[in-house]
């Protein structure tokens, strides 16, 4: 049975600086053996060689250090990458659910209308709860975007049509219903997404 640690050094290669260590051995040896003709002391030169052996030692741990602390970083790094890209993929299940349909028949509803601003703004009155659900999750969907918790290509590969109809279909709606709730920055942060994605349509 094959099992997969979960410990994050666990699955780093580690590759000590074997050649580091080697040209460092060489030169120690030479410097050494240069240092005992010119000095001709046994007691000097065992004392420069322990120094020498010590800092080509010190030297070769910090090597081996960043080594690891590097492919630990990456380890992580692709560790977010994927959290990132499951928590996006989580957001499409939702959307998705049996249980969400009426939310997504009334988007559905909105986004076809091809009515006058007021006759949108009745339509979304008519199915209020529905639209506001819908815009409270695309609210949450775009918080997740700004603070960097979602994967960015696969978020908008998912949501960008969903995000950029609605918001712009809906937008007299969404101003009144501001002014009704006496909050301005209602759906703030999703605003600012449909506004970044619609510049890059």
């Amino acid at each position: 049975m094959a099992i997969q640690s979960a410990d994050t050094l666990a699955r780093i290669k580690l590759n000590f600086p074997l050649t580091f260590s080697f040209v460092g051995a060489i030169g120690l040896f030479g410097l050494t053996a240069w240092f005992a003709y010119d000095t001709r002391s046994v007691k000097d030169t065992l004392i420069f060689f322990l120094a020498g052996g010590a800092a080509v030692g010190q030297l070769t741990a910090s090597i081996y250090t960043a080594r690891m602390l590097a492919a630990t970083l990456a380890i992580r790094g692709d560790d977010i990458n994927l959290r990132a890209r499951a928590y996006a993929m989580q957001f499409g299940a939702r959307f998705n659910d049996p249980a969400f349909f009426r939310v997504r028949d009334a988007i559905r509803e909105v986004l076809n209308h091809q009515g006058s601003h007021e006759t949108v703004m009745q339509l979304c009155d008519e199915h209020q709860t529905d639209i506001i659900n819908m815009f409270n999750f695309l609210e949450e969907l775009a918080t997740a975007f700004e603070e960097k918790m979602v994967d960015p290509v696969l978020t908008r590969r998912q949501f960008s049509g969903v995000v950029t109809g609605t918001w712009a279909k809906a937008w007299p709606w969404i101003q009144c219903h501001r002014i009704r709730r006496g909050q301005p920055d209602l759906w703030e942060d999703l605003e600012r997404l449909y506004d970044g994605w619609k510049r890059k349509l």
